[in-house]
């Protein structure tokens, strides 16, 4: 896998196998979005999928599952979806936290990297803003309307859109300068479909991001 530097990804996990897989990504932090029973047809000699079906609606964790995490138990018969934001320049691994699958190469390397990357760590110090963790969404889970609360202790560049479980931008809340202070703007979600989405907030070179979840 080659990602570029400071990219936002929405990986999906689809476990063909009978076992539950804890997998581990190194140098990373991730949040779980859902997961979904699905079925296909799986290639013997590649194992690559075709034909995929997903089943049913994506199941959202529950509360005690959300937050930060470098290991995931990805079950099943399942497609296990999780957002990461690829800060950290340089070559690592993914893989199984099973000792027996990791020391059969159950592991895959990926590739952060940046051309300008020099040149982005020494504009850094210039363009750095101080983000309080603080991007709020209420009320969540919503039906049609709900609030996005944000603060920026900087005149800044701001950007809010919304993307479905594919990583797909399909709404921009905002867009343009921000000056310091704490913000609320409304969302009407009542033209999407009930699901999960992501709320993510570009503030200079940082990002935030919050699972949206509306029900019908």
């Amino acid at each position: 896998e080659n990602i570029k530097l400071n990219d936002t990804e929405v990986w999906e996990f689809y476990n063909t196998t009978v076992d539950a897989h804890p997998i581990h990504l190194h140098l990373v932090k991730f949040q779980a979005i859902s997961r979904q029973k699905f079925t296909g047809t799986q290639d013997d000699a590649t194992g690559i999928l075709s034909n995929i079906r997903l089943i049913g609606q994506p199941q959202v964790f529950n509360v005690d599952q959300d937050g930060w995490k470098d290991t995931y138990v990805m079950l099943p018969g399942e497609v296990t979806r999780v957002i990461a934001k690829f800060d950290l320049p340089g070559r690592y691994e993914w893989h199984c936290h099973i000792l027996s699958h990791e020391d059969h190469d159950m592991m895959r390397p990926f590739e952060v990297s940046e051309p300008a990357a020099r040149l982005a760590q020494q504009n850094g110090a210039l363009q750095k803003v101080v983000l309080k963790d603080n991007l709020n969404v209420y009320p969540n889970p919503f039906a049609l309307n709900t609030t996005i609360n944000f603060e920026v202790s900087t005149q800044s560049k701001v950007s809010i859109k919304i993307f479905n479980i594919e990583g797909r931008e399909i709404y921009t809340v905002f867009e343009g300068e921000k000056g310091p202070g704490i913000y609320n703007l409304s969302f009407k979600g009542n033209r999407l479909a009930a699901g999960v989405y992501i709320c993510r907030m570009q503030v200079n070179n940082q990002v935030l991001q919050r699972k949206l979840i509306i029900q019908r």
